[in-house]
């Protein structure tokens, strides 16, 4: 017998964005953090933290979480450059030399996001600081390509950018690994099945779009 699971209420959710009113205290144990795996976890809780705060049609807090995952990327790419420039293991104590493929395979971070942090740990902060206060759904790819942009070009559509970056996020996290749809709540399991032609239609308009 299948046990369906409940879906979340509006008091559940809320309840977890309301550790969005930490911000600041996030924000400052993000800058004293010292070790990799330590930042990357406030990230993906942050990542977390936002689905939370879009289903409760939290903007604010999603924005903060939002937030939150981008100081967090930035501090990783800082200690994943010095990381870098050393060839030593991230760690207290740890002296060994290693190369950085294994221990950002331990970290489980991939090749693109350590490359996509170093960059944004290098974007100047002002500009950084300005970017999260003016930017409604701020994102580090969004981040990226503006300070890539020459001068001169129209802003790229941010709606794009998102998707973007979600589905590199799909990339990453869903090809190649098995999905357990074992204990599925039914009405999921109803609204996937409802959604998954609409959105193989919407990409594939999408796919001739952006091939033109």
């Amino acid at each position: 017998m299948k046990t369906k699971l409940k879906t979340p209420s509006n008091a559940a959710v809320n309840k977890q964005t309301d550790a969005l009113v930490h911000y600041g205290a996030m924000c400052r144990e993000i800058a004293i953090c010292q070790r990799v795996d330590e930042v990357k976890s406030i990230r993906d809780k942050a990542m977390a933290l936002s689905v939370y705060a879009k289903q409760a049609l939290n903007t604010e807090a999603e924005k903060q979480a939002l937030s939150i995952r981008m100081r967090a990327e930035r501090r990783a790419g800082e200690m994943l450059r010095a990381m870098k420039q050393s060839g030593e293991r991230h760690g207290k104590g740890q002296s060994k030399v290693m190369s950085e493929t294994p221990t950002l395979q331990r970290l489980h971070i991939s090749r693109d996001q350590s490359s996509q942090w170093q960059k944004l740990s290098a974007v100047p902060e002002k500009k950084f600081e300005t970017y999260l206060r003016d930017n409604p759904h701020p994102t580090t790819e969004g981040l990226l390509l503006q300070q890539e942009k020459p001068e001169g070009l129209q802003p790229i559509d941010q709606n794009l950018l998102w998707i973007w970056g979600r589905l590199g996020e799909f990339e990453q996290r869903i090809f190649n690994r098995p999905i357990n749809c074992d204990y599925f709540p039914e009405h999921m399991r109803e609204d996937i099945a409802r959604l998954i032609p609409l959105v193989i239609e919407w990409l594939e308009s999408f796919r001739k779009e952006i091939a033109k």
